[in-house]
């Protein structure tokens, strides 16, 4: 077994932060992670995020704007979210938030994220 904690701290200087916590035993099929976000943060910054694998978040605390090409959603705290792999999106931190997330796919579709937030060392 292994556990990881991640904490929530707005009072830091960075307008976001993402930790990666673990990658799919073995496999490396499934990353999981936490993102806090100040209020009025976007992520990304410009344009569309679009991902080769699925993301799945949970809103841990705050308030969400998930913007598509086709839609705009609110997500509060408790909202379950899944955007398709290809699918582009874009999030607005409405209050500072906190989120929970993982991602399904192909491993090597992770090395981006990977190489700017690495996992923690045991």
């Amino acid at each position: 077994m292994e556990v990881r904690q991640s904490r929530f701290d707005v009072s830091t200087s960075a307008s976001s932060t993402l930790n990666l916590l673990f990658e799919g035993a073995g496999t490396g099929e499934v990353l999981v992670g936490t993102a806090q976000i100040k209020a009025g943060q976007l992520l990304p910054a410009q344009d569309f995020s679009v991902h080769e694998s699925d993301e799945y978040s949970y809103v841990l605390r705050g308030e969400l704007r998930v913007v598509t090409p086709e839609e705009t959603r609110e997500c509060k705290e408790g909202t379950f979210m899944l955007l398709r792999a290809g699918e582009p999106h874009r999030i607005e931190a409405i209050q500072d938030s906190e989120v929970l997330w993982w991602w399904s796919g192909r491993a090597d579709t992770y090395l981006p994220l990977k190489e700017k937030y690495p996992l923690p060392v045991n």
